[in-house]
């Protein structure tokens, strides 16, 4: 008897963490609206991706010409949080197109930018809401080299420096599979490194965004083209193609 006992409430705590598991995916502990930033309107569609709301002005800072999609980030604008809880900064303009995360998706992007002072940056943003977010940036690091870096936000900011770029443009990709997104990126759109693998606990509307920022004083300009979105998962998530 003792033993049928042990059985069925080590069977129920099993049922229980399963059930909380799923449950994340929909809305349980993040998207919490009063996390979410401020959103505007838009109706801008570029590369048959329709941008609907955008954050931080960015409505006001956009322009779309010659199969380029520019944002200006203007000066002092960041997105990150510090581990040691001195800088909670979440003020870049990005444009957002919604996502259905309960479906594969990758999106490709061709981004330029001169990123000429240290954190300047051309971004791409899987985005839930100001406690909850990813970030794949083209950015000038300490040292004024071009760089590829991803950031996690979950409550506070990790930081993670990748290859060095040469030249001022880099492909980005992320890929989603519904259970875990990557982050790749390539020198000319063709030959592809992986940066970084998360678990995708996500709920099931979140938002791609794309942004530039500049924290230190001048504007970062980041020119987006070769954009494309689709609802389908690359075939090998190690190599990213």
């Amino acid at each position: 008897m003792k033993k049928t006992v042990v059985l069925v409430i080590a069977f129920s705590a099993l049922l229980s963490a399963c059930t909380s598991n799923n449950e994340k995916k929909t809305d349980s502990n993040i998207g919490n609206s009063n996390d979410i930033a401020v959103m505007e309107d838009i109706d801008l569609t570029f590369s048959n991706i329709k941008f609907s709301k955008a954050i931080n002005g960015a409505e006001k800072h956009y322009n779309v010409s010659d199969n380029e999609l520019d944002i200006d980030g203007i000066t002092g604008t960041n997105y990150f949080i510090s581990p040691d809880g001195g800088r909670n900064e979440a003020t870049a303009p990005i444009l957002l197109s919604e996502i259905d995360n309960t479906k594969p998706f990758t999106f490709t992007t061709r981004l330029e930018s001169k990123i000429e002072k240290i954190y300047d940056a051309g971004t791409v943003y899987i985005y839930v809401d100001n406690n909850n977010w990813l970030k794949f940036a083209f950015e000038c690091d300490e040292k004024f080299r071009h760089r590829v870096v991803t950031v996690r936000t979950e409550g506070s900011s990790d930081d993670n420096n990748h290859d060095i770029i040469g030249q001022d443009y880099v492909y980005l990709r992320i890929s989603s599979s519904t259970k875990q997104i990557g982050f790749y990126y390539s020198p000319d759109g063709e030959d592809w490194n992986m940066a970084r693998i998360y678990r995708n606990e996500y709920p099931a509307k979140i938002w791609l965004g794309i942004s530039s920022q500049s924290p230190k004083e001048g504007n970062n300009l980041a020119c987006f083209r070769d954009m494309g979105l689709t609802e389908s998962y690359i075939s090998n998530h190690r190599a990213g193609n």
